[in-house]
């Protein structure tokens, strides 16, 4: 059984004349990651294996993930495959998987992470917010036999926000 955790980073701002992976969290990112990263921590998720795009966004958003999931900060791989639009990268990046990891965290981008969350998981997203989680359990046991698998949760901070 493997597990994959999708993340589409947290709200960006525009406000500064940076290259776009250069852009940082905007205040709302940075809230909106500490409560679903909290949030998920306490339904139990566990990663093994935690890898971020090279953007700044991704990368802060994983990183909060990781310290409220107590993961160890410097354990983080960054992927520039994971810099991904469109979706092939991403999906790379999770066959390519070292299969000793059953429990896999990914911080990526739209249209990618909407794009491989509709063609790997068994419930139809319209579009990963930001700050969307996705968990989609597969019954593999090699991440590269990676197909349609079950999915067990989906999360917009708006959700946690309204309850």
């Amino acid at each position: 059984m493997k597990t994959l955790y999708l993340i589409r980073h947290a709200k960006s701002t525009w406000d500064y004349p940076v290259a776009d992976q250069d852009r940082p969290l905007f205040t709302r990112g940075v809230n909106d990651a500490h409560l679903i990263s909290k949030h998920i921590g306490q339904l139990g998720v566990n990663p093994q294996k935690i890898i971020s795009s090279t953007a700044i966004r991704a990368l802060h958003t994983a990183l909060i993930f990781a310290k409220n999931l107590h993961y160890p900060l410097n354990n983080i791989d960054i992927n520039p495959d994971l810099y991904d639009f469109y979706g092939n990268q991403l999906l790379e990046v999770i066959k390519n998987a070292d299969d000793s990891i059953d429990r896999l965290m990914l911080f990526c981008h739209n249209n990618a992470a909407t794009s491989v969350v509709n063609s790997l998981g068994n419930k139809p997203v319209v579009n990963m917010s930001t700050c969307g989680f996705v968990s989609i359990e597969f019954d593999i046991l090699h991440w590269s036999e990676v197909k349609k698998g079950n999915t067990t949760l989906f999360l917009k901070p708006k959700q946690l926000l309204l309850t």
